[in-house]
């Protein structure tokens, strides 16, 4: 997957950087692998990046996506509220 920051804007505030990332790949890439190439990227640890939103347009190999890369674990831990997704226990599989 290539991968291109396309703007950087730094939030004092927040104690982040805020990234507009444009990646290329044959299918959708996931938050993951986002994840780990930004931080691949940027040199740091994947725990003080957070993927906010991916957009793609239908039939297109580009995808733009939102990321936010703390400085620390601990203001990623502090002023985001990511959740991961769980299962329920006992649901059906969809």
């Amino acid at each position: 997957m290539e991968i291109k920051i396309k703007t950087q804007k730094v939030n004092a505030f927040f104690d982040r950087s805020e990234l507009t990332v444009e990646a290329t790949d044959k299918a959708t890439p996931s938050y993951a692998l986002i994840k780990a190439e930004v931080a691949k990227k940027l040199k740091v640890g994947e725990e003080v990046i957070v993927v906010k939103r991916v957009d793609q347009q239908f039939g297109m190999q580009d995808v733009v996506a939102h990321v936010h890369a703390y400085n620390s674990a601990e203001s990623a831990k502090k002023y985001d509220s990511v959740k991961e997704k769980k299962a329920k226990v006992g649901a059906p599989a969809k």
